[in-house]
C-alpha cells in the first residue's frame, strides 16, 4: 500500500502572522517599538532587548487566549490547504507553541477557514519536554518526524527548517522571515532541498507536485 502524501506545515508565521502580533505585545506591555524586518533572531530577547525575566513575561502575554486570538492569517494560507487536501494530500499542521494552548490555537484554525488533517504540537526547540521518553500524547519530538515520511514541509524557525531537510530529507519551503535570512538554500550532497519562498503563490508554484 502506498504511503499517504503528508505535508508539514508550522502555524507561527506561516499560517498566522504571530511576529506582528509578538510587536503590538512588545510596545502595548514594554512601550518598545521595533520593526518587523528588525527581527533578525529567533531568540526574541536579542530581537526585542529583553533581560531574562522581561522576555518570561512578554512570552507569558504573548502566548494568552486574547494575543493569540488576534493574529492575522498569512494571505493565501487556507486557499493553499484546500488546494492540497482537494489533490489527496494529509496536511500534517504543527506548532511548537506550548501544548496549553491547544483550545486557542484550535480554535483560531477554525475561526479562519484553515483546512488540515492533523494536528500536533512539535517540542521544536526542546523546551518543553527534556526527556524525550515522557512526551505526552500527542506531542512529537523531532524524532518522530521520519517516520511520518513527509513529503514537503513548509516551516520559518531555521533549525527545524535545517533539520528537516538535512537530517531528515524533506524538501522544505522556508517561509521567508527576518530571523530566517541567513538560511542558505540547500540540495544535492547537503539533503533534500530548501528552497526560500515569499509567500503562498511562490510555495505553490515552486513546489507544484510535492
Amino acid at each position: 500500500m502506498q504511503d499517504p502524501r503528508r505535508i508539514y506545515v508550522d502555524v507561527d508565521d506561516v499560517l498566522a502572522q504571530t511576529g506582528r502580533m509578538f510587536l503590538d505585545v512588545l510596545v502595548e506591555q514594554f512601550g518598545r517599538s521595533v520593526a518587523f524586518d528588525e527581527i533578525r533572531s529567533y531568540h526574541l530577547g536579542d530581537s526585542f532587548r529583553l533581560q531574562p525575566a522581561e522576555l518570561t513575561e512578554f512570552m507569558r502575554r504573548a502566548h494568552l487566549p486574547e494575543a493569540l486570538g488576534s493574529i492575522e492569517p498569512m494571505p493565501g494560507a487556507a486557499a493553499a490547504l484546500g488546494r492540497w487536501l482537494r489533490r489527496g494530500y494529509q496536511v500534517f499542521v504543527v506548532t511548537g507553541r506550548p501544548p496549553a494552548t491547544r483550545q486557542t490555537t484550535l480554535g483560531w484554525l477554525q475561526r479562519h477557514a484553515m483546512p488540515y488533517s492533523e494536528f500536533h504540537f512539535l517540542d521544536k526547540y526542546s523546551e518543553f519536554y527534556r526527556d524525550p521518553n515522557s512526551t505526552p500524547e500527542g506531542v512529537l519530538c523531532l524524532a518522530d518526524l521520519p517516520g511520518l515520511r513527509f513529503c514537503l514541509a513548509v516551516e520559518d524557525f531555521p533549525g527545524t527548517a535545517e533539520h528537516l531537510a538535512g537530517t531528515v530529507g524533506v524538501p522544505v519551503a522556508l517561509f521567508d522571515r527576518p530571523w530566517n535570512r541567513e538560511v542558505e538554500e540547500l540540495g544535492g550532497k547537503n539533503g533534500a532541498p530548501l528552497v526560500r519562498c515569499r509567500g503562498w503563490a511562490e510555495i505553490e508554484r515552486r513546489f507544484p507536485a510535492p
